[in-house]
């Protein structure tokens, strides 16, 4: 039997196109239907990313706001400007990884306090076995997500 996470993970790793994951928990907040209002993205510089961006371009471009998110000393100027954003307005939103937490929640979190209604990341970049052993960053994220969040590998 194929469960939710099966179900997942193949569509992720196998189809080569970006996800787009709705929580169940999200109930609508009277939005005008033009997009996302606040979209946050956590840097990180890996094909995974790319495609990420790539898949949210058309979001990123009708957004009111745009928020890199960066924990620990990640930048994120030469990830946007090498997938083509540079010409958009990114505010960026600096913060210290927390010790003992687990980067996809700390990004959840900032993405929730920077008033984000859609997050944009890169998932599973290392090997898929390793994050389900170890609990990665991709299954610490969709654990701790609030909002919408854009994935692609």
């Amino acid at each position: 039997d194929m469960d939710t996470g099966d179900a997942f993970h193949a569509a992720l790793m196998r189809l080569d196109k970006p996800l787009l994951l709705i929580p169940h928990t999200l109930s609508p907040t009277g939005s005008d239907g033009t997009g996302f209002g606040t979209v946050a993205i956590g840097i990180a510089d890996t094909s995974a990313e790319h495609h990420a961006l790539v898949a949210a371009r058309p979001w990123l471009e009708a957004a009111r706001r745009i928020v890199a998110l960066h924990i620990g000393d990640q930048n994120s100027k030469g990830v946007l400007a090498e997938n083509g954003l540079g010409g958009l307005t990114i505010d960026q939103r600096q913060a210290d990884k927390k010790p003992g937490s687990n980067i996809g929640a700390q990004i959840a979190e900032e993405a929730g306090l920077a008033g984000a209604d859609l997050l944009v990341c890169g998932a599973y970049r290392h090997n898929q076995l390793i994050e389900w052993l170890l609990g990665g960053t991709t299954r610490h994220l969709l654990d701790n997500a609030t909002m919408p969040v854009l994935l692609a590998h």
